[in-house]
């Protein structure tokens, strides 16, 4: 299913990468050990069906999202999330927004978001050293 979600994707440029994906964060409660807010960003094409790619500068405890499913977690630092069936489509000029709740040990500083990908393309933050990111191999990782 995964497959047919990135085929049915426009992979065009989503918009000009932006360096510091916590600028595109807006926090909206925050508390010892969770923090909870919004991923927002204008796309620039039509997107049916999209795969949302976030990288944390370091580990987690849980992670929740409202406004999409949770593909896979990888080493608790990255979450890959898929639409639910009523988030799929969104024209030229709509703002892209997840919610999502990162809670992680009391005491520690809360896990930046360091990296973004929306349909295998980056949005936010440096994807050097990452390689080519192969959607028909991220997406055998993903169910493998």
């Amino acid at each position: 299913m995964l497959v047919s979600l990135l085929l049915l994707s426009s992979w065009s440029s989503t918009a000009e990468v932006v360096d510091d994906c916590e600028s595109l964060f807006t926090v909206t409660q925050e508390w010892p050990g969770g923090t909870q807010g919004f991923l927002r960003f204008v796309l620039e094409h039509e997107v049916h069906g999209w795969m949302l790619t976030l990288e944390f500068d370091k580990q987690f405890l849980e992670f929740y999202c409202w406004y999409g499913e949770i593909v896979d977690i990888v080493d608790q630092r990255i979450v890959t999330l898929t639409n639910v069936e009523w988030d799929a489509d969104y024209e030229t000029g709509d703002t892209f927004e997840v919610e999502y709740q990162v809670v992680y040990e009391e005491g520690e500083e809360r896990p930046m978001l360091a990296t973004t990908y929306l349909d295998d393309e980056l949005i936010c933050g440096d994807d050097e050293g990452q390689g080519e990111r192969d959607p028909e191999t991220l997406s055998m990782q993903l169910f493998t």
